[in-house]
């Protein structure tokens, strides 16, 4: 709910996670980031894969790279 709570137990949302098929991770990449709440997250690699065909990945809050930190 919006106050953080399952039933009656507090939830942590600490670290924000994205819960995607596996089927679509092809689409994503490492460097991408996603749009939520008119905010922009990191995707943290390596998705973590659950037996029920989904994939957690955790996000972090959005770093612009940096110029010349870039390989090529």
């Amino acid at each position: 709910d919006q106050e953080g709570k399952l039933n009656k137990i507090q939830l942590n949302y600490a670290t924000p996670e994205l819960h995607v098929s596996v089927n679509e991770l092809t689409t994503l990449e490492q460097h991408e980031y996603v749009v939520i709440d008119e905010q922009k997250f990191q995707l943290n690699w390596t998705p973590l894969k659950k037996d029920t065909g989904m994939a957690i990945i955790k996000l972090s809050p959005y770093e612009a790279p940096k110029e010349g930190s870039r390989w090529r």
